[in-house]
């Protein structure tokens, strides 16, 4: 099996190994932001909306509690008939009710994202380990096969030249040239 190639420039090699080192680092900027945003998404969840609607169930309760004794309040009365009608305390125990309702569902609501979004993270950083495990491993071992490439090429270009500079008796080359080695 012939396992020759035909390289045509070294500087090519050479070009190709300086645009893998910019992929290198705009691949690990970019994990690096996506992380970021993970870990953003699940504080959010877990510190803002987590805390912020329990929170808002509990001023809620606080409401409708203070709104049914200002309805008791508003019902007492010494006489039947010099009773109120209460309108606006009702309105306001039925906002509070309602109020309560809201913030109820929006803890359910968090409760589920918060999973959601963790079981999500976790598949991220599960898919995303691949490409860390490319981006810290094999891309080094990538640039180093690349500079070797290139060493053992300008050796061999240089040893090519040299002979073929020795052989010829007015110095000139046996066609071989920088930008193409025979046989490399």
């Amino acid at each position: 099996m012939n396992r020759s190639a035909r390289v045509t420039s070294i500087e090519a090699i050479r070009a190709f190994g300086a645009e893998l080192k910019e992929f290198e680092l705009a691949l690990q900027q970019s994990l690096e932001s996506l992380t970021i945003e993970v870990r953003r998404a699940v504080e959010y969840f877990d510190t803002d909306r987590g805390v912020h609607w329990p929170a808002e169930v509990r001023k809620a309760s606080d409401r409708v509690a203070q709104a049914i004794i200002d309805l008791e309040r508003c019902q007492v009365s010494i006489r039947p008939e010099d009773r109120p009608s209460c309108y606006l305390e009702k309105k306001a125990l039925e906002q509070a009710r309602a109020r309560l309702h809201t913030a109820e569902a929006k803890v359910r609501l968090t409760q589920k994202w918060m999973r959601t979004v963790r079981r999500e993270a976790e598949e991220l950083k599960t898919r995303t380990a691949q490409i860390t495990f490319l981006a810290d491993h094999e891309m080094p071992r990538a640039h180093a096969f690349l500079e070797r490439t290139s060493r053992h090429l300008d050796r061999y270009t240089g040893q090519q030249t040299t002979a073929s500079n020795s052989a010829s008796p007015m110095g000139e080359t046996s066609g071989v040239s920088d930008s193409e080695p025979e046989g490399a």
